[in-house]
């Protein structure tokens, strides 16, 4: 191997890391920006030893030319779908040079074990320039983008150490095509999960805001209701809905949302009462989000609540809650 390419190398390592940190900061303003969440973002630079022994096991000839990875960058996305909004975002913000898609015929080809990924070789594209710029345009670097099922399987697979087809025991290799193939399906089927999810969603709000008081209780509808009721308030994170639907099935008083819909009705007038004397703690504003006030609602009504979210220390009655004269008993 010639001494030219590691001085090659070492003399451009300091590019590496400003470019790193300019593609760094494209990916997570570009990704933010189209309200896309993904796992993780993750970026590296090759280091000397993993650049010689790419050389030494490629047999590189130019490896100043061949060698595509020495900044790279890896999104780690929730479902599949996501892969093509990260696809177009990719395309927007660079100049891909080649692409590659290492999925679908991953399943299939075992020659592909632990390596499912989209892979882009990408330059910045010409509209960066100047001189932060300049010198960073002709270095080219590679983003890989994988679901989070697709990044288990490949850390997974790596301890495994087996590269490819003819490297499995062949005792082994049912069980191996099985396994990819469950991480496909398994991919598949989170995709349809979320759809089903979101469809769900719309429906609930449909069926809440029509007044169908039959409607069963669960984080869509509960959501939907505290939007209808407290049009005013923040909207209430989904994971937030989700306790407080979890605490009113513990209580056991609610089976519909008939049944908390007459109970936030009933309370809502002693809750801002409540919150008025006793302003939440919060960074922005006085106000209970959704879920929050919606919260203090139950606790006014059922006593037991209370008593269950008590921290052991307080002393005071559970039982005695002085908003409980302002409750609209009309309101059933």
């Amino acid at each position: 191997m010639s001494n030219g390419a590691i001085e090659w190398f070492d003399s451009t390592l300091p590019l590496f890391s400003r470019l790193k940190i300019e593609v760094d900061f494209i990916l997570e303003h570009s990704i933010n920006d189209a309200a896309l969440k993904v796992h993780s973002i993750s970026s590296r630079v090759k280091e000397r030893s993993s650049f010689v022994e790419k050389i030494e096991r490629k047999a590189y000839r130019q490896p100043q030319n061949e060698i595509e990875d020495c900044v790279g960058f890896r999104i780690v996305c929730l479902f599949l779908a996501d892969l093509k909004r990260l696809d177009d975002l990719i395309h927007q913000n660079f100049k891909v040079l080649r692409s590659e898609n290492k999925i679908e015929g991953s399943v299939d080809d075992s020659s592909e074990f632990g390596y499912m990924s989209h892979h882009y070789i990408c330059g910045l594209p010409e509209r960066y320039s100047g001189p932060r710029y300049d010198d960073l345009k002709e270095i080219v670097f590679e983003v890989q983008c994988r679901t989070i099922l697709m990044d288990a399987w490949a850390n997974v697979s790596h301890y495994l150490d087996y590269k490819g087809e003819a490297s499995i025991p062949s005792h082994l290799k049912r069980d191996f095509h099985a396994l990819s193939g469950l991480f496909y399906v398994a991919d598949k089927h989170f995709q349809v999960f979320f759809e089903e999810a979101v469809e769900s969603r719309r429906v609930a709000v449909m069926d809440v805001s029509r007044g169908d008081n039959t409607v069963e209780l669960n984080a869509d509808t509960v959501a939907a209701l505290l939007v209808e009721l407290y049009p005013d308030r923040n909207v209430s994170p989904t994971k937030d809905v989700s306790e407080f639907v979890e605490e009113l099935a513990h209580l056991g008083m609610h089976e519909t949302i008939g049944q908390l819909r007459s109970d936030l009705l009933k309370g809502i007038r002693a809750a801002e009462a409540s919150e008025r004397d006793n302003p939440p703690e919060l960074k922005v504003g006085n106000r209970y989000t959704g879920v929050g006030i919606a919260r203090t609602v139950i606790q006014i009504i059922y006593p037991q609540f209370r008593q269950e979210k008590r921290d052991p220390s307080d002393d005071f009655d559970p039982y005695y809650n002085p908003y409980r004269e302002l409750l609209d008993n009309s309101s059933q």
